[in-house]
């Protein structure tokens, strides 16, 4: 069987669905962890795994759940409600528009690709955050320095993770 002809296997179709919101969830739930002294400077986790599902599979992570997810973030963190939802929305719908040209293009094309659409959703964040009234966060550069460092490694987790699972035959 060729790789590039997957036919899913009916032991576990749950997974299918399941794997992409734990893993967004989960990385939602690590930027938020209390008691650190780092809690309020945590990189954006769920960042990379949002636009890795929506580039490799979007059919598995809806545009509902992307924004349900973000919803959620907004009402643990935000202060302007839906902003974290608009931005999880915008990153996996690139993800998913440009699936053609990244997908079989070299990780340092797909990390540039990452690294500006981060920094656009960076602007949107910030016009947002000054338009309602507050102040310039300066944590807010920091975070996303911190995001473009850790996408290697959260990518390369995600992909062994993801090929071993479809590779085995369980999603």
């Amino acid at each position: 069987m060729s790789n590039w002809h997957f036919t899913p296997d009916p032991r576990l179709p749950f997974l299918n669905f399941v794997l992409p919101f734990l893993t967004v969830f989960l990385l939602m739930l690590l930027e938020f962890t209390p008691g650190t002294p780092l809690s309020g400077i945590m990189p954006w986790f769920a960042m990379p795994a949002v636009f890795y599902w929506g580039l490799y599979r979007p059919q598995h992570f809806p545009l509902w759940l992307a924004f349900l997810m973000g919803l959620v973030l907004d009402i643990i963190s935000g202060p302007v409600l839906g902003l974290y939802a608009i931005m999880y929305v915008l990153i996996r719908e690139v993800g998913k528009a440009q699936r053609r040209y990244l997908v079989m293009r070299n990780f340092i094309m797909l990390w540039l690709t990452f690294s500006g659409l981060l920094a656009g959703l960076l602007l949107i964040h910030t016009f947002f955050m000054t338009t309602v009234g507050f102040n310039y966060d300066s944590i807010v550069p920091l975070k996303f320095v911190q995001t473009v460092a850790v996408f290697p490694l959260l990518y390369y987790v995600l992909a062994r993770g993801h090929h071993y699972l479809v590779y085995e035959g369980w999603i």
